[in-house]
């Protein structure tokens, strides 16, 4: 090991992932790149993982092991626990069902201490039960924050996200992740982007990113919390565009809007969704009493939309969301019938 090169933190939550955990720890303990130091956080397991854990932790110093007692829980949780026993100068966040490139740590960190970046992103690819599908990093290219405002759009519908990205661990003195159990990367991004000076991208896919069915991310089960999330990833990006000089005339700003309460609107047509067409009415009035989102729809344009999307946007403009959820929740119940059959 160089102990000239600067310490990487890596920070890995860990929830009942057995199946997967070794080959995520192993993929840590290839990296030709060697000053690390992972922080393995336990959040609850009921399965084998703590044990494969402290098998890991007997044969490798650099590997610590801490179980989440802050009462919370949740990845974003766990992640939050981690980030108070970081030591390196740099800190990478990796999930427990995926892995990396063993090149990924020296490329990132050589290019940070180069250019002397706050944070350094890339693109990964997604593993769905053998079939492979590249994410190029988008937007790529080095920016300063003074360029923020002429990506603000691609940065906000990009690949920037912390399991894809190296960051300098100053930047986190006030970051955190929230309490959800969806959506809380997006808004530790939102939070963090509002913090960085210097972006250094790197296009080559260093993160393999496994889609697991049975995963908090994919899991077919209602949560109450969905709409809280989105409401709360919609607050963060909102004050992310405030940093970057964009206010809600702006039609980037109303795009971005309209989007994620569009998203809102198709989680609650969803067949995993409970509720009575009486409580989806009363959740959409919520939702967009939260997001004030009559102040975007005036002036929205639908012009840079087309197909099916277009006339979802349309639908929402002209306040015919109902309309929208019918149709949507038929077309889910007749797609769930085809493929139960």
């Amino acid at each position: 090991m160089n102990e000239n090169q600067p310490l990487v933190s890596i920070i890995m939550p860990v929830y009942n992932c057995e199946r997967f955990l070794s080959e995520s720890i192993e993929s840590v303990i290839s990296q030709s790149y060697k000053n690390w130091e992972l922080l393995i956080v336990d959040d609850g397991s009921k399965d084998k993982s703590v044990s494969i854990i402290e098998s890991y932790v007997a044969k490798d110093s650099r590997i610590r092991f801490y179980k989440n007692e802050s009462g919370e829980h949740g990845p974003g949780s766990a992640r939050n626990y981690g980030m108070e026993q970081i030591q390196g100068k740099y800190t990478y966040f990796i999930d427990s069902d995926d892995w990396i490139e063993k090149d990924l740590l020296q490329d990132t960190v050589t290019l940070a201490e180069q250019k002397g970046a706050d944070i350094v992103p890339f693109g990964y690819i997604i593993e769905d039960n053998g079939k492979k599908i590249k994410k190029p990093l988008k937007p790529c290219g080095n920016f300063e924050y003074q360029d923020f405002k002429n990506i603000a759009n691609e940065i906000v519908r990009g690949t920037w996200a912390s399991c894809k990205e190296l960051i300098r661990t100053e930047l986190l003195l006030n970051v955190r992740q929230n309490k959800y159990k969806t959506g809380e990367d997006i808004c530790f991004q939102m939070d963090l982007l509002c913090n960085v000076r210097k972006v250094c991208g790197i296009d080559k896919e260093y993160y393999h990113y496994r889609i697991v069915k049975d995963s908090i991310t994919h899991s077919d089960k209602w949560d109450d919390m969905f709409m809280e999330s989105y409401i709360a990833i919609w607050d963060k990006e909102r004050k992310f565009l405030e940093y970057c000089g964009l206010d809600d005339s702006s039609q980037i700003v109303k795009n971005t809007a309209i989007e994620r309460y569009t998203w809102c609107l198709y989680c609650l047509c969803e067949k995993r969704c409970p509720l009575s067409l009486t409580k989806k009415y009363r959740q959409i009035k919520y939702i967009a009493n939260m997001m004030d989102i009559n102040n975007f729809k005036n002036k929205f344009k639908c012009t840079s939309y087309s197909g099916i999307r277009k006339i979802v946007k349309l639908l929402v403009k002209y306040n015919l969301e109902m309309m929208l959820i019918l149709v949507g929740t038929l077309y889910f119940k007749i797609c769930g019938m085809i493929y139960t059959n």
